[in-house]
Formats: C-alpha cells, structure tokens, sequence
C-alpha cells in the first residue's frame, strides 16, 4: 500500500531504528491525534508498512492499538489541561461519531467509563499505561500533566471541611483550657 507519507518516509536501516523515530514522534501526536492510519503515517513521516512493521515485530501490538493509544493520551491530556471539559466536547473534539463509540473506547482502553476519566485522570493515565506495557515507557507523565514533578509525583492532600475543621480546634482549645484550670486548681491546692 503506498500512502502518501512513503514518498517522504525515513530511510531506516533496522527495526529497532525505525520505532526508535516511531515513539519519539508519538508525542507531536498527542495534541492533534490522527484519525486513521494514513494520517499517523503522514505524522511520523513513515510508510504504512513501515509502521506496520514496528507495531508488529517490535511493539507487538497492531497499529490500530497504536492510534487508540494517542487518543487516550489526547483525551487524558485534554483533561489535565482542563478538568471541567465537559465530556460531549472531549468527544467530538477527539471525532467520535457518537456516545456508545466513544464509551466503548474508553472501555477498551481504560477498562472504565468517560465519567470515571473525566473524574480521575492520573489513575486513568495510569490504567492506560498498564493496558499498553509496550508503549508505556515512552511516554511520562511530564508529558501529559503541565503540573507533573520530574522528581515525585505530588501527593493529594486530603481537604477538612471548614465546619469539621472549627470543631477539631475547638475542641483542642477547650482541652487546653481545661488542661490550664486543672494545673490552676491544683497550683491552689498545694
């Protein structure tokens, strides 16, 4: 199949070579994902038989696997940039046809629904890393999250309602004044 992208595709001596350029290009998907094959390709500058042949020798994945792997990372990114996306725009904006299509890709790819996505993003970027052990290692989540730490990922702090929280130094000050009237008492005493 000669697609447009093998009249400029990189002349690549070895496998390993040619998904070596592969997944350094997959990150200059992730902000545009290409909807077919063809696209992805013309993307990466590669033939589609090129692709196919890293996908499958070296990857061990079809290059369909790898083009829903840039949309899950296109949707998950989307989401970290901006959370209150609501989820009828992220699918229309990744061009899915309709609502079960893209439930049942994040089903496919996540092994959850866009609800719990939209809700939690790092744990799906996590689940999607597990769903693709070939891809994982090429992509962090420096690339995904503009908040992420190179060196740990930040932890989330658990947030005290303000009425719980008024209660809890309350009670720590009616401890300590109760605490300082007993000292007083037995300061009397003595």
């Amino acid at each position: 199949m000669n697609t447009p992208a093998a009249a400029h595709a990189i002349p690549i001596g070895t496998d390993k070579s040619l998904c070596n350029v592969v997944v350094r290009q997959l990150r200059r998907c992730i902000d545009a994902p290409p909807q077919t094959i063809d696209e992805l390709c013309e993307t990466l500058g590669v033939s589609y038989k090129q692709l196919w042949q890293c996908a499958e020798t070296e990857l061990e994945i079809r290059p369909h696997d790898l083009l829903d792997f840039i949309s899950a990372l296109s949707l998950v990114r989307a989401l970290a940039l901006n959370p209150t996306q609501k989820i009828f725009r992220l699918m229309s904006q990744l061009s899915f046809q309709s609502e079960s299509a893209f439930c049942t890709f994040c089903k496919r790819t996540f092994k959850a629904l866009p609800s719990a996505v939209k809700q939690d993003p790092r744990t799906a970027f996590n689940a999607l890393k597990k769903n693709y052990p070939a891809l994982a290692p090429f992509v962090s989540e420096q690339d995904i999250f503009p908040d992420a730490c190179p060196i740990a990922t930040p932890t989330t702090r658990k947030t005290v309602p303000k009425k719980q929280r008024k209660k809890t130094e309350e009670k720590k000050r009616s401890r300590k004044q109760k605490k300082i009237s007993a000292e007083k008492k037995q300061r009397k005493k003595q």
